[in-house]
């Protein structure tokens, strides 16, 4: 269960640093005024998880830019931000002249948090877009070949407006997509996307969990802070990704899908750089996989 305190101490740092939160039935809303560049933010499936005192997603990373920030946080079951007294907060927001307000506007989000970036991008048109593995439906008439989120689905109200994050990338100036593109589901969602306006920026291997990965690695950061600024690039990427400090818990996430993929050499190479630039990591549990995948490939 879900504690409504947990999220009161980021109520009342908004609200003390000139700005304001909106308590809704499943969701909250706080603004915190800093500079012309306005983030908004999306919770992801696992927030409401963190200890107490519970910030928007992305609080401390958009603090430590100077950025404004407007956090949009999910404080009952997550729904993926499909309830009609939250868009039609928002509505009242656009109409109030929030966005408007702003040089720049950038909504942010990863999963589910990145989906709610997507669909509602049209409430500022021409903004920036940062989403990492998002979906763009729940809805299984518009995206048959979600199966994840069952429950999600069934908490949600699909028939409003937003429904579709199709509909909020073609209103933004520009999309910017961080994702496996080996992860079928996940590869499912960003062809959907309008390719006018998309830059993909592909993790392989790291599947759903890219984001994880590259916090672990100690990239997330400098990834996000310029693709929020559209200063971001795949060479640039490429080069931020190839140059990161390798942790123990990404390297056995990589090595792990290498194998149920079947990419035993590609495995087995992974093991042994590894191992040869880390003496201290032990993946006895890993080579044992890799045998039996290899030995049960053989038999058939």
């Amino acid at each position: 269960m879900v504690h409504l305190k947990n999220y009161r101490e980021a109520g009342i740092a908004a609200e003390q640093q000139g700005g304001f939160v909106q308590w809704l039935p499943r969701h909250a809303v706080m603004f915190y005024p800093r500079s012309k560049r306005l983030m908004v933010t999306f919770d992801n499936m696992k927030s409401r998880e963190s200890p107490a005192p519970v910030y928007p997603w992305g609080h401390q990373f958009v603090a430590d830019n100077g950025w404004s920030h407007l956090g949009i946080m999910m404080i009952a079951r997550n729904d993926w931000f499909r309830h009609k007294t939250l868009w039609e907060y928002l509505e009242v927001l656009k109409k109030a002249g929030l966005f408007a307000a702003f040089d720049e506007v950038v909504f942010y989000g990863s999963s589910m948090g990145g989906y709610g970036a997507l669909a509602y991008a049209s409430l500022s048109p021409g903004a920036r877009v940062v989403a990492l593995t998002p979906q763009t439906s729940l809805d299984p008439n518009v995206a048959p070949f979600e199966d994840r989120y069952p429950g999600a689905y069934r908490r949600g109200n699909w028939s409003g407006p937003y429904a579709d994050a199709v509909d909020g990338a073609a209103s933004a100036h520009q999309v910017c997509v961080i994702a496996d593109p080996f992860f079928e589901m996940d590869v499912a969602h960003i062809a959907r996307l309008p390719q006018h306006n998309l830059t993909w920026l592909k993790c392989p291997h790291m599947e759903h969990q890219a984001t994880r990965i590259l916090h672990n690695m100690g990239v997330l950061g400098s990834i996000v802070e310029p693709a929020c600024r559209g200063d971001i690039s795949e060479e640039r990427f490429n080069r931020l990704l190839s140059g990161a400090r390798a942790t123990k818990p990404s390297a056995r996430l990589l090595i792990r899908s290498a194998i149920q993929k079947g990419h035993y050499g590609l495995a087995k190479q992974a093991l042994h750089a590894v191992e040869d630039a880390h003496p201290e990591w032990r993946f006895s549990p890993l080579w044992r996989n890799l045998r039996q995948a290899q030995q049960g490939g053989e038999a058939h």
